[in-house]
């Protein structure tokens, strides 16, 4: 048991030892598997490309549109046009009879072949802001997966840092285990001896059993938290992480709480997308004024026909247009499609000064929440240095015979219950410090030179 003991302690004197990486420094290994595999972002990547194509749309729009078109005919039947040069020309000049000549209404036999060609010229500028719409809605989508990221990277952060705090509560409740197996011992040990009454072992073995209890506990708890972590990474949920020896150190002190508002208004990622938005509004607005106005469009074509297959000089043909075109009434269509983008640009403001106020209500949280975190780690390790001392001091007693078992058991519940606040406030602080990069829309430190 001595031997598990000291083996359990191993990793706390190597941490002492050497030159160890951060838990968040660490953790941001986790953020970019995360980033890389996480279903939801995949999905809102799917979202920009698909957005990326409509702008290209909108741009193929204002550029020429060119067809090769090639039509072969046979048919039958129809009227025929029968046409007769003696009714219009006198016997003088025709003195033999021509025969009556019958033209069909219908070729039995036609082709066509052509290359023909499309482009608008002026169309009250509605391409032109269609286009930039589409740019705008793409930039807000960028912004939304920005947004998105920096909650994925928020929640696999948490993630860690909630399994760091599980596992070590197993090794608290397994020393706690080992320690109560120990007293066990001794307590058998001191009813042999007459030394102690057979309530002092019952009272030993049931801290054995409850601490046996809590280790299970522990235990599961760990389990359940590192399913957690592996199902943000996609990984087989019970595979645990290779872990190096983790400092202790705890993350540095924030930024004033107007500078972290400044930093979350030019940064978070949902007020990016509703200026976006508002951008591409104005111009849907500039796109449908401008079906107002006459459209002008050249089109051409130059190809082949005949009966036959022949390209030569005697079977093409051409044509230029110039075509243009004013819709004077469609039952005020066009006007409440240009009212209904107003109204959205609208309720747009609207939204967007209630996510401000949203966004500073947040930033305010998680700033009061990452100070506080510091300071309830400041008194949880100064309850846990204080309680260690006074299990020393009644240990100590005890082994001397001048303390009683229950005011060792005492003591040892204390230490273990400080123990764990301490650990609990240790990762509950790294918990609010990204909680509060992700209230500033940051996902890494080099997020703060953008």
């Amino acid at each position: 048991m001595k031997r598990m003991f000291f083996a359990l302690l191993l990793p706390g004197l190597v941490c002492s030892v050497l030159q160890a990486q951060t838990a968040w420094e660490f953790g941001n290994e986790f953020v970019r598997e995360a980033l890389r595999t996480s279903p939801e972002l995949l999905a809102k990547r799917a979202d920009s490309d698909i957005a990326h194509q409509k702008t290209r749309n909108s741009l193929g729009a204002m550029l020429p549109s060119i067809d090769f078109q090639s039509r072969y005919t046979r048919a039958g039947g129809g009227r025929e046009i029968t046409f007769d040069v003696n009714d219009f020309m006198p016997p003088s000049v025709l003195p033999v009879d021509v025969p009556t000549s019958v033209i069909p209404f219908l070729r039995p036999e036609e082709h066509e072949t052509k290359l023909s060609f499309q482009q608008p010229l002026f169309v009250g500028g509605s391409l032109y802001h269609s286009w930039r719409a589409q740019k705008m809605a793409l930039s807000a989508e960028h912004a939304s997966l920005k947004a998105r990221e920096a909650e994925i990277a928020y929640r696999t952060r948490a993630a860690w840092f909630n399994w760091l705090s599980a596992r070590e509560l197993v090794q608290v409740s397994l020393e706690d285990t080992l320690l109560a197996a120990e007293q066990l011992r001794s307590a058998s040990a001191r009813v042999e001896q007459a030394m102690a009454n057979s309530a002092e072992l019952q009272r030993a073995r049931a801290a054995l059993a409850d601490a046996r209890a809590n280790w299970i506990d522990a235990s599961t708890r760990e389990q359940l938290a590192l399913t957690a972590l592996n199902r943000l990474l996609g990984r087989p949920l019970l595979r645990e992480p290779d872990v190096p020896v983790l400092s202790a150190d705890l993350p540095e002190e924030a930024l004033p709480l107007e500078s972290v508002l400044s930093l979350a208004r030019a940064d978070r990622g949902e007020l990016h997308q509703l200026e976006q938005q508002g951008r591409s509004l104005g111009h849907y607005q500039s796109a449908a004024t401008g079906t107002f106005l006459p459209t002008l469009v050249a089109a051409g074509e130059y190809g082949y026909q005949g009966e036959e297959y022949k390209f030569d000089n005697d079977h093409d043909y051409y044509t230029l247009s110039l075509v243009m075109k004013w819709n004077l009434f469609d039952g005020f269509r066009k006007n409440a499609k240009r009212e209904q983008v107003v109204l959205q640009r609208r309720q747009l403001q609207d939204t967007q000064h209630d996510v401000e106020l949203a966004i500073e209500q947040d930033v305010t949280r998680a700033w009061l929440n990452n100070r506080s975190s510091r300071m309830k780690h400041a008194a949880a390790e100064e309850a846990r240095l204080a309680a260690a001392e006074n299990y020393r001091l009644v240990k100590a007693l005890y082994d001397e015979g001048m303390a009683s078992q229950v005011e060792l058991l005492d003591a040892q519940t204390t230490r273990t219950r400080a123990s764990t606040r301490e650990i609990a406030a240790r990762y509950g602080a790294w918990i609010a410090q990204a909680d509060l990069w992700r209230s500033i829309g940051h996902v890494f430190e080099e997020d703060n030179n953008e």
